[in-house]
């Protein structure tokens, strides 16, 4: 079974040609997931990971004699050239203030005036690190996200997803004619270091003058990176920013009927759960139904049509 089956055209505005994406539960999830034809976007609070969707706010780690020298050698440059200094902050209309209005200075002059407000930023960021953090929390907790994996053989998601293979994973179909919400899902990035809110080149380039804080790039990265130990998960994610209820910790969402097309029932599951899960099923056209089996020789989950 190919998984990984894409569309050859997708509307503009997708992040994915992707045709399907899995979602492991409990046989108990699953029943409500079908009898209520809804999905559960969740807050970072209500997952089990209790460092997802953390930002660094501190410039611990950070070189800041090296960001120093390289920010005043680029505010060098830009003040002896002759172009416009593309503002990004207030520094930059500094910057350009003191090219239209004092003209001529020699580089040490210029680098001693701006050195003192280099020492200064990083005094600032250093006292509202913790007012920093505070805010960045405020503004993360409210975000919404559905979270997804793009294979239905995983071992340890069905041990740890689907009640110890008791449960079932479902398979959600990208529709272009529907706008599917699953064409806007991104891989997660899996990495052994928290996405930090200030790295070398963004302190460089916003000491000169050049960058303010790209607020939809940064909730990205905060959103779409979770630490390394994870990668098995094989993750996607689609974020619904803070939901139709900014104060809940859930929603759940309802799912276009012909959007779920495959329920894969677990290895351990009952009959008795199998027959129900059945019987709900059979309001969704589409739904092609499989059975997981055990590959003994190699310890893996296989999947097999019904």
């Amino acid at each position: 079974m190919n998984w990984d089956a894409t569309l050859s055209n997708v509307p503009r505005g997708w992040t994915n040609n992707r045709i399907h994406f899995f979602k492991y539960m409990s046989e108990s999830t699953a029943k409500a997931v079908l009898r209520n034809q809804t999905l559960r976007w969740s807050t970072a609070a209500t997952l089990n990971d209790p460092f997802e969707m953390q930002l660094n706010v501190t410039i611990e780690g950070i070189d800041v004699d090296k960001v120093k020298k390289r920010a005043l050698e680029k505010i060098w440059e830009l003040y002896s050239s002759d172009q416009q200094v593309p503002i990004g902050n207030q520094l930059g209309v500094a910057l350009e203030f003191m090219r239209i209005n004092y003209p001529g200075m020699s580089k040490r002059e210029l680098l001693t005036r701006m050195s003192g407000a280099i020492d200064e930023s990083f005094d600032v960021i250093r006292r509202n690190t913790p007012r920093n953090q505070s805010d960045v929390m405020e503004a993360l907790l409210p975000i919404k996200i559905l979270s997804l994996t793009v294979a239905p053989d995983i071992s340890l998601m069905w041990s740890h997803y689907s009640n110890s293979h008791r449960g079932v994973v479902m398979r959600f179909r990208s529709i272009s004619a529907f706008d599917s919400p699953f064409g806007m899902a991104k891989p997660i990035v899996y990495t052994d270091v928290r996405p930090s809110f200030f790295t070398e080149s963004y302190l460089i380039n916003s000491l000169a003058g050049l960058e303010s804080i790209n607020n939809r790039e940064m909730t990205d990265a905060i959103i779409y990176t979770k630490m390394s130990d994870w990668t098995y998960e094989k993750e996607w994610r689609i974020s619904s920013g803070h939901g139709r209820n900014k104060a809940a910790p859930f929603e759940d969402i309802r799912f276009g009927i012909n959007e779920l097309d495959g329920i894969i029932y677990g290895i351990q599951m009952s009959d008795g759960d199998k027959a129900e899960i059945l019987d709900l099923s059979a309001d969704y056209p589409n739904i092609e139904l499989m059975q997981a089996i055990p590959i003994q020789a190699r310890g893996k989950v296989g999947i097999q049509n019904i």
